[in-house]
């Protein structure tokens, strides 16, 4: 699928399906040996709650921890299907729960509901990956990935799943979410010099789909220097005297 994206293969109504790309991308991604150089994508989220792991000191991926898609349903959370799921090895912590939930031309597929249980995307799928870290006792990440700020606005939806965490569950609660963003954009310079081929063509992926950031370059010549410049002469019009004046009228 990627390499059809690559060369111009994929029709145009495929190429704007968030599922589409996710797979080609994460697919990717998945494949040894560029498995573990996600790390280096995901290290590039900005924290929108809480201070963001440090991706690139975790040690390995596991692959049985690594789903598309997975279906995950609690009675009293409901039922939900987030994007990927990644379990994170580290050394000397904890292991992470890393959740990414990926939009590309669509919002959040569920609002938040003043009451009821949790119905936000967001926050249904936050309090599932809390609770499936704690049963591991494992930290758990969410990274919400976006093309941009529209039509998914990262920080409104997150305010907004905060408060209905913090309505229905309580202020703790809330305060304990650990949300990231991070935009498709990060890709398209990330890996476009590496060696690795595979890494590259996400790369190069991304600037297919036009998913670069805005960038502008300076062009300007330096000109010689001119000695031209307004010399001190006059110069004076005149008319003659006797102005003619004509006449002229229509013909019978």
């Amino acid at each position: 699928m990627l390499e059809a994206l690559l060369k111009g293969k994929l029709p145009g109504e495929m190429k704007n399906r968030e599922d589409v790309l996710t797979s080609m991308i994460f697919g990717a991604f998945r494949r040894e040996p560029t498995k573990r150089r996600i790390l280096e994508f995901l290290n590039k989220a900005e924290p929108i709650s809480g201070s963001k792991p440090d991706f690139a000191k975790c040690c390995q991926i596991k692959y049985e921890d690594y789903e598309f898609w997975p279906q995950w349903s609690n009675q009293d959370i409901g039922s939900c299907e987030p994007d990927v799921f990644i379990g994170i090895d580290r050394a000397k912590e904890k292991p992470l729960y890393v959740l990414i939930e990926a939009k590309y031309d669509s919002g959040i597929s569920s609002p938040a509901t003043t009451d009821g249980p949790i119905n936000h995307q967001l926050a249904k799928e936050w309090c599932h990956l809390k609770r499936k870290a704690d049963e591991k006792n494992a930290e758990p990440w969410m990274i919400y990935l976006t093309k941009d700020f529209g039509p998914s606005d990262p920080k409104k939806d997150f305010q907004e799943a905060f408060q209905e965490v913090k309505n229905k569950r309580g202020e703790q609660a809330a305060n304990d979410m650990h949300i990231s963003w991070l935009s498709w954009r990060s890709l398209s310079d990330l890996y476009s010099n590496d060696s690795d081929a595979a890494l590259k063509d996400i790369s190069d992926a991304a600037r297919c789909l036009g998913l670069v950031w805005f960038q502008t370059e300076w062009c300007y010549e330096i000109l010689p220097e001119s000695n031209y410049k307004f010399g001190n002469r006059q110069r004076e019009f005149s008319w003659p005297p006797n102005v003619y004046r004509n006449t002229w009228r229509f013909s019978a």
